[in-house]
């Protein structure tokens, strides 16, 4: 998918969550990696059900130090 100037790519899901834990419920995390040029970008999209049903979403931006020059 392209935004913009940006390549965007999903990247694969994995369990964090120790052996026999389960992740929350209340909370998902989705993460997508974004080209442009020689740069790369992470993007976390956060979303956090509250008991009442209210949705926030975050969204946060995580560059690698090895790719920001």
């Amino acid at each position: 998918m392209k935004v913009g100037d940006w390549e965007m790519k999903p990247m694969r899901r994995r369990s964090a969550a120790p052996a026999g834990e389960t992740l929350a419920d209340d909370v998902r995390v989705e993460t997508l990696v974004a080209y442009k040029d020689k740069r790369r970008v992470l993007l976390h999209r956060v979303t956090k059900v509250h008991p009442d049903g209210r949705k926030e979403v975050f969204v946060i931006k995580a560059v690698p130090r090895d790719t920001d020059q």
